[in-house]
């Protein structure tokens, strides 16, 4: 478990520092990923914060995705419903190009989100991202304890999950819109790596001009050009022909 400066970098257990400027009861701006020189956020948090806190790489999603969690809450008296208006309490989160983030968060070939942790249905629900990534894990040492936002709806209407209100892994619901010191906000950001698409040539008449021109991959790329304006781009692809596939 080491503080890295590149997410490349980071194994399960390692942490990041990064910075969070906020004026009360509003999300705020992340900024200074790995580079951050700012005083830490305080542990108790705060309603204004402008400093640094660490992300913690806790894990993968079952897609493989890597996912980071801040080591304390970096802002109290805020809402889930606030979070909720800016997309951070929802199952897709909220995209770092849409404006929370600043170009430090620009990782090549990968998509970021911002969001909460899921937190259980009911105290007996276990299946949740706050058990999975934090409660038993040997990283769980690094959290910094505190009432937590989670994104999972409770089971009164107005009422939202709130995890480590009396310990690490207590479970209670809160109305949503409490806007309190004693509750807060610990983001998750979930970092997805970019793969180049494969595009599978299917239309007969132009397999066959590609195939008896070319026969290979870079010949069919070439030939390939002229057809961009029909949906073709100049990304990796693959040619299909009677059982054979030019590469």
């Amino acid at each position: 478990m080491a503080i890295k400066t590149s997410i490349s970098e980071m194994s399960i257990g390692d942490s990041i520092i990064c910075e969070y400027v906020a004026s009360a009861g509003v999300l705020g701006t992340f900024s200074k990923l790995g580079t951050s020189t700012a005083t830490n956020i305080a542990t108790t948090s705060s309603d204004t914060p402008n400093g640094s806190f660490y992300w913690i790489y806790v894990g993968n999603d079952q897609r493989g995705r890597k996912i980071l969690v801040a080591d304390r809450n970096i802002q109290h008296s805020i809402s889930w419903d606030t979070l909720n208006k800016s997309g951070l309490a929802s199952r897709t989160g909220l995209p770092v190009s849409a404006g929370s983030v600043d170009a430090t968060f620009n990782i090549s070939n990968t998509n970021l989100t911002l969001r909460l942790l899921s937190g259980g249905s009911s105290s007996a629900n276990t299946e949740n991202e706050y058990d999975t990534y934090i409660i038993g894990k040997t990283h769980q040492s690094l959290f910094i304890s505190g009432s937590s936002w989670s994104s999972a709806t409770s089971t009164t209407n107005t009422s939202r999950v709130v995890r480590g209100v009396t310990g690490a892994g207590s479970y209670s619901q809160i109305a949503s819109s409490t806007s309190t010191t004693g509750y807060g906000f610990r983001p998750a950001l979930v970092i997805e790596t970019i793969t180049a698409p494969t595009t599978i040539i299917t239309n007969p008449e132009l397999i066959k001009k590609v195939t008896v021109f070319t026969k290979s991959y870079a010949g069919a790329f070439a030939y390939l050009q002229q057809y961009t304006s029909k949906g073709f781009t100049n990304t990796p692809f693959k040619v299909r022909r009677i059982g054979k596939v030019f590469k």
